[in-house]
């Protein structure tokens, strides 16, 4: 485990650090996923549960906003390279943040990185961070219109998670009532429910997000 400390200024705008990072992963053939959601909302719970299946067809390294010391801990105990970000109350990383993690990790023997983001919607989801694959954590006990609220957020997503599933008998929330918002906002849209706590949807969501890895590795620049 690495603790990556931010510097106080970025020394470039984020545009040109996203195209940095970009340069970056390419060069190595790293696919970047940058993992978004509230707080609650259960994003590394659900790491925690995806990373031994993904491990079992990639090589995986991870960079956590603010994430306890206790759980990047119990995710570098998978065998998976991890970096801890302190955001200093950054509403969310920006691509400098990124980038600073990204060398700390050994690019030149991994397939996927993935970011566990701050814990909010709305600035995660607006910031390039270098990468293109952007998925979104919801869960049954956040409110129904989120879609109707955020639905840039959920335009430029590749998929969601809708968390904590196990909760829907104790919920007044409509599974398929939230799925039809999400379509609407974004046809193309893959989407998961499923529990970290019960494992419900783990291993599917796990084999999908691996074959979307390795497709987009493929078209990588060599």
């Amino acid at each position: 485990m690495v603790t990556a400390q931010l510097a106080e200024e970025p020394t470039r705008t984020n545009d040109e650090a996203a195209a940095e990072n970009r340069s970056l992963l390419e060069k190595h053939g790293v696919v970047l996923l940058n993992l978004i959601g509230e707080p609650g909302a259960g994003k590394t719970a659900i790491l925690e549960k995806i990373l031994p299946f993904l491990k079992s067809r990639l090589s995986v390294g991870v960079i956590g906003a603010d994430i306890q010391a206790g759980q990047i801990e119990k995710i570098a105990a998978l065998g998976v390279d991890a970096v801890r970000i302190e955001s200093e109350g950054s509403p969310g990383l920006d691509a400098s943040m990124v980038n600073k993690a990204l060398r700390q990790l050994p690019l030149g023997n991994l397939d996927l990185v993935v970011v566990d983001n701050v814990g909010s919607l709305v600035f995660p989801a607006e910031i390039d961070l270098g990468g293109d694959l952007k998925i979104v954590v919801t869960s049954v006990i956040e409110s129904m219109d989120t879609p109707a609220r955020y639905p840039n957020v959920f335009k430029h997503a590749a998929v969601v998670l809708i968390s904590k599933i196990d909760l829907l008998p104790y919920e007044e929330y409509s599974l398929g009532l939230y799925i039809e918002q999400l379509v609407a906002a974004n046809e193309s849209l893959k989407i998961f429910p499923v529990s970290a706590l019960k494992g419900e949807g783990i291993e599917e969501f796990s084999v999908a997000l691996g074959r979307m890895v390795w497709k987009r590795r493929r078209h990588l620049p060599t």
